[in-house]
């Protein structure tokens, strides 16, 4: 007979409950075993639904995320061009060093929160230089940007929270249903103790 464990995939076992379900239905010998198995197998089965929804929310939040992400970088190097331009591409330029004294990279080359606080200072540095208009308005530009990104991350990460409280769930809801299936086992066995090949039909191997 095949053993399961916690390192079972949860529609094994859903596939696995609905057989042995259907066979406790099956003999009147072994119905007052159905509801409780019914209802563990139906929750398996709605905490494997529930995380696989989770899932796909999470991916959906990390997509908006990454392209967020992508479009401030953009954005910043869309400003830079701009203002590289208006300076006669002068990277040596006290304006261009004012704003940008490490150059780019160090604004949008970094880890996610760190780009953030890095566009923070790019915004206020922005404001407060010796620039056209023109150049100015990409300091409200970043900021809707920033905002974005900081919003998806939020999102993101409350994505994730959600889906790792989901695998817990079903890491109960499998513990749950091998127990009952243990119990059913030796039920099953007590029944069946002079009938070993009907026993036997109770538990597939598959």
């Amino acid at each position: 007979m095949k053993t399961y464990t916690m390192d079972t995939a949860s529609q094994d076992l859903i596939e696995v409950g609905s057989y042995h379900l259907a066979m406790l239905k099956s003999e009147e010998a072994t119905l007052v075993l159905a509801e409780d198995f019914q209802y563990i197998q139906d929750n398996l089965r709605k905490t494997r639904d529930a995380l696989s929804e989770k899932h796909e929310k999470t991916l959906t939040c990390l997509a908006l995320k990454n392209r967020n992400d992508h479009i401030l970088d953009k954005e910043v190097m869309t400003f830079e061009k701009a203002l590289l331009e208006s300076l006669g591409k002068d990277r040596k330029n006290p304006i261009y060093k004012k704003i940008f004294p490490s150059g780019r990279f160090k604004v949008t080359k970094l880890p996610i929160n760190k780009v953030m606080e890095a566009v923070i200072i790019l915004e206020k540095s922005i404001e407060s230089a010796e620039i056209d208009d023109s150049l100015k308005s990409f300091g409200e530009s970043l900021k809707i940007r920033r905002q974005s990104l900081h919003e998806s991350l939020n999102s993101y990460r409350a994505a994730l929270r959600s889906e790792g409280e989901s695998r817990v769930e079903l890491q109960l809801a499998k513990e749950e249903w091998l127990r009952l299936y243990a119990i059913c086992q030796n039920l099953v066995r007590n029944v069946y103790s002079n009938d070993p090949d009907m026993y036997a039909c109770f538990f597939p191997d598959f």
